[in-house]
């Protein structure tokens, strides 16, 4: 399943050799370790050309802190160590802490054979590298791979490296990948880093001083809208996101939407005696969800609204360019999303399926959700900007996007798209946060 693994993008003696330098390095026998080092970082190019023979492998480093009570009096020699760090830099980036190798090693067999199961089963919080979560933990260290060409960071228990891939080691050491592309198709290399206030989850507060929504940040970036499925559905066509923006991580909640309701004095709506809490609100339509983004803004002091369909889509497919978020085997689908063949014909609560790689939970199945868009048969004048298309159409309909517990399969693809009327509620619809 794994195109690659992330290695040292070398053959084993390259890597082999490389720690005997670095390792002499530490010892305080300079010897040509540094003049080593230069020249590996000359031959970064070449060394990234033998990758697809070395997807055995994946390539672990210590941390400094590691050695540094026996080197404490050779700053020098730290100083000198701390010349690698070049090729730490995707991981610092990303992870905005500093990671200095000591050692490189190869880990066992049982770390390709456990990632080779899924990597979304065995690690925790699994994100395209170029956006990728923080640490759940201070007990949780970074594992980096390759899957569809696209470069992934997840998270496990440092404890458990040890049981589960038969491995003590702390962080992942890697060289740069300028090839590599984010799930939108641009180069790694081209992205904008994302601001570090907008990296990961987060929760504005209210003025209750309890949390607002879970909201995940998006990066920018572009994508193909639409298929060729159904005429409403074409033409595809290249939307650019370039602006970051944060999309709720689940639908919204009774619980969530009660507060709104409590606030407002508004009536609740109904809940079939499926009961509220964490399942997503129902009987709500296209002005109630508008209404409860405006209390939310007011609540918070911050701008939410409804998706756009465009930027719904995007949120979606997270860099999928298939039916699902996961590509074309509908077989998976149940590992992701609640219809009318898992559901026991009801809503079920929420983040209880796997997640896109953006880290959204229920972006197929279990509620329509309600986007800001005006209704248009086609695509056929549609903005490319990220957008809202609120020009023409008809008014009095607005978009549903996702599908839901009710039905089939088919209507839960990333492009399918039908449109109501606003003022309509019914128990399968519900809507999603944006934010700015």
């Amino acid at each position: 399943m794994l195109e690659g693994i992330l290695s040292l993008m070398g053959s084993y003696n390259t890597v082999h050799s490389f720690c005997q330098n670095v390792s002499g390095l530490l010892r305080g026998k300079k010897d040509d370790s540094l003049q080593y080092l230069e020249k590996m970082s000359r031959d970064v190019e070449g060394i990234h050309n033998k990758f697809e023979r070395l997807s055995d492998h994946i390539i672990y480093a210590k941390s400094l802190n590691a050695v540094e009570d026996v080197t404490r009096t050779r700053q020098q020699k730290i100083e000198d160590l701390r010349e690698a760090r070049q090729y730490l830099e995707p991981v610092q980036q990303t992870l905005g802490q500093e990671i200095v190798s000591s050692a490189i090693v190869v880990t066992p067999e049982k770390m390709q054979q456990a990632l080779q199961k899924n990597p979304w089963d065995v690690l925790m919080e699994v994100r395209p590298a170029s956006f990728a979560s923080k640490p759940p933990d201070s007990d949780s260290v970074p594992i980096l791979f390759i899957h569809n060409n696209v470069q992934y960071i997840g998270w496990q228990k440092r404890g458990a490296l040890r049981v589960m891939f038969d491995c003590e080691l702390n962080e992942l050491w890697l060289p740069p990948t300028p090839s590599l592309v984010s799930p939108t198709g641009t180069p790694l290399t081209q992205l904008t880093p994302m601001s570090k206030l907008k990296q990961g989850e987060f929760r504005d507060k209210l003025k209750d001083g309890t949390d607002a929504p879970a909201m995940v940040w998006l990066p920018k970036g572009k994508f193909k809208m639409g298929s060729n499925q159904y005429s409403g559905e074409k033409p595809i066509h290249e939307v650019t996101i370039d602006y970051e923006f944060a999309v709720g991580k689940y639908p919204v909640t009774f619980a969530e939407y009660d507060k709104f309701c409590d606030s407002t004095r508004q009536k609740k709506p109904e809940d079939e005696g499926w009961r509220r809490g964490n399942r997503p609100v129902i009987y709500v339509n296209w002005n109630d969800a508008r209404d409860y983004c405006e209390w939310l803004s007011e609540q918070t002091g911050q701008v939410y609204r409804l998706l756009s369909e465009a930027e719904w889509e995007y949120a979606c497919r997270a860099g999928s360019t298939g039916k699902y978020c996961f590509g074309d085997d509908v077989h998976q689908l149940a590992s992701y999303g609640w219809f009318n063949g898992n559901s026991g014909g009801k809503t079920q609560p929420v983040g209880q399926k796997k997640p896109n790689q953006f880290g959204l939970y229920d972006m197929h199945g279990n509620v329509w959700e309600w986007c800001e868009d005006v209704w248009h048969e086609n695509y056929n004048g549609a903005p490319n900007d990220g957008n809202a298309w609120l020009v023409g159409g008809d008014s009095k309909l607005h978009l549903l996007r996702g599908g839901s517990w009710d039905y089939d399969d088919i209507y839960l693809r990333c492009a399918d798209r039908f449109g109501d009327d606003t003022t309509d509620w019914y128990d399968n619809w519900g809507f999603r946060l944006s934010r700015m």
